[in-house]
């Protein structure tokens, strides 16, 4: 290959190609991630970090899904999301928003052997809301799967449908569990059932936990608690916090949603007694329905 054909091959290298290539001590690597929940405004909180954060670097994308259901891949190419430090002057952050984490069975201790000392953010959002905003949509854009029934039947059949596929995702790095994904309405609001198993391989101090609904209501509050406890550095962009990801569907009836507070009722207690405050999330309800 003559000098010219070796000029042209490397000018059209990706950013990506250029990091598959590099030494991994070259690499900035990530300081904390964003876990969850889905459907809870992890979108709008990344985007606020990355807008608003002076000594932030942005990965190549919000969710990489590594720790999930890309952990076939080897830790070079998770690493390529991420930028060059010789790019970067002085000390900055980067972090990564992958909202499966939380519920993925393994993800906690595969991030505990690359990871162990990074912090971890949480936002909440009432599991009766976030399951039927999860609900819609998929019903809208059949992401993965297709939904095809209504909300009643898909959550009297949930259980079904998940049945042994945590012990297929913890067997195999290889299984997809789709299912497990896109079907989980229920299953991803049991909060505490997924704390516990984070917090078997990390001190409850690496982990801070807000309130979804909190964060939207007193969002530059929220933001500026969260840029100290990550040690973020505020740029000299005004604030303007627009939702993103935000859908439009029709109310969920009464009755179901009754049933569904019920259910949901003591797994709630569990999670307020795990972490030592409650969150007001029949407050919100009575003040969105206002």
């Amino acid at each position: 290959m003559n000098i010219t054909k070796k000029i042209t091959r490397k000018a059209k290298l990706s950013y990506r190609d250029i990091l598959l290539r590099t030494s991994i001590k070259e690499v900035i690597q990530p300081n904390f991630f964003i876990i969850g929940a889905q459907k809870s405004g992890t979108s709008s909180l990344f985007r606020y970090i990355k807008k608003y954060a002076a000594n932030f670097v942005s990965p190549l994308k919000k969710e990489i899904h590594y720790y999930d259901y890309r952990f076939h891949k080897d830790f070079k190419w998770y690493l390529s999301h991420f930028p060059l430090k010789k790019r970067k002057k002085g000390s900055v952050i980067t972090g990564e928003a992958s909202p499966y984490y939380l519920f993925h069975p393994a993800t906690p201790q595969r991030i505990s052997k690359d990871y162990p000392n990074a912090k971890f953010l949480l936002l909440l959002r009432n599991p009766v809301d976030r399951a039927y905003s999860q609900y819609n949509f998929q019903k809208k854009n059949n992401i993965g799967l297709i939904e095809p029934l209504t909300f009643r039947k898909a959550i009297n059949k949930e259980e079904s449908r998940l049945e042994e596929e945590e012990e297929k995702l913890l067997a195999s790095v290889n299984y997809r569990g789709k299912k497990h994904q896109y079907y989980s309405y229920l299953a991803r609001g049991r909060y505490a059932e997924q704390l516990e198993k984070w917090y078997q391989y990390f001190d409850e101090d690496q982990f801070l936990i807000i309130q979804s609904e909190s964060f939207f209501e007193n969002t530059k509050q929220k933001l500026l608690q969260i840029f100290d406890w990550l040690e973020l550095k505020r740029n000299n962009n005004e604030f303007d916090f627009n939702r993103i990801n935000k859908t439009d569907y029709s109310k969920l009836d009464e009755n179901l949603r009754l049933e569904l507070e019920s259910y949901f009722a003591p797994h709630n207690e569990e999670l307020f007694n795990m972490i030592g405050r409650e969150f007001s999330w029949e407050k919100s309800r009575e003040a969105k329905d206002e």
